[in-house]
């Protein structure tokens, strides 16, 4: 009798801990996934920066020239629609991490 008992427990005891560890386990997939896309984040941040860089400098190049409007530059607008696909795909990213936060309540 206390043997099928003490089995139980034992049984008991292991199945906790198997639970324990595929939550241990999720929560660690969840938790670096989020680090990587905030990796990912910190390097489309620093693409835009350096978009708006040179951007910065071709409208520093265009200043001096006969016609000031900057926005019938094609150099111009191609880095502006650069600028903007970076927007979209930081906004993208941060969407999946804000998921991704949600999944861990």
């Amino acid at each position: 009798m206390q043997w099928l008992r003490i089995k139980e427990w034992f049984r008991n005891g292991l199945e906790r801990l198997r639970w324990l560890a595929s939550l241990f386990s999720d929560r660690l997939h969840i938790e670096l996934a989020i680090i990587k896309l905030l990796n990912n984040i910190e390097a489309v941040k620093k693409r835009r920066a350096e978009a708006v860089l040179r951007l910065g400098e071709r409208v520093l190049q265009l200043k001096d020239s006969p016609s000031h409007d900057v926005f019938t530059d094609q150099e111009v607008r191609a880095v502006l629609k650069e600028i903007e696909a970076v927007n979209g795909e930081l906004d993208e990213l941060k969407g999946k991490v804000s998921e991704l936060s949600r999944l861990e309540d």
